[in-house]
């Protein structure tokens, strides 16, 4: 018995759909698990399961005390839609952490979301805070974890989800 065909069911048809769909299936998912750990930085923490908000900072000093009113004040007003009320936790002036975040690389069987900012380097950043690692000169201080990356349970139902929905549509047409 061949299985190529059952029931008028072409199986050729469908696997070249599939191979047809696979890189802008891993493009979408890759793109989908990148603003998944972006969003981590407006939340202020990580979404596993659930959202775990990062542990607050011991103190903030004046100037970026004055610059988080500031920023709340005209996000009150409506001339700006952003507003934090954990701006001062691995947000700095230059969003340096959060815009490291990237896609390395994107295959067949998969796909790599990185942040190296720091990679190779005697600070390791991005390490240091997503583990909770220890920092500084000598013995240094363990940094608390403030995780940005790794994995999540609600992205990979969120991935599920857009895959089958997706093998729905090639089924379909």
């Amino acid at each position: 018995m061949s299985f190529n065909k059952i029931k008028g069911f072409d199986f050729k048809r469908l696997t070249e759909a599939v191979k047809t769909e696979i890189p802008v299936i891993m493009e979408q998912s890759a793109n989908t698990a990148k603003n998944h750990f972006l969003k981590s930085f407006r939340d202020g923490g990580f979404t596993d399961e659930n959202l775990e908000t990062w542990k607050p900072l011991k103190h903030l000093n004046k100037t970026r005390m004055r610059a988080i009113k500031r920023q709340k004040k005209r996000y009150d007003q409506g001339k700006s839609d952003r507003w934090d009320a954990k701006l001062g936790i691995l947000v700095g002036k230059g969003h340096y952490l959060r815009d490291s975040i990237r896609v390395a690389r994107i295959g067949g069987k998969g796909f790599l979301i990185v942040s190296d900012l720091g990679l190779g380097s005697s600070k390791d950043y991005a390490p240091v805070h997503n583990f909770g690692l220890r920092a500084g000169r000598g013995r240094g201080f363990k940094m608390p974890k403030r995780q940005f990356i790794g994995k999540s349970k609600v992205l990979e139902e969120k991935l599920y989800r857009r895959l089958v929905t997706k093998i729905n549509a090639i089924l379909n047409k």
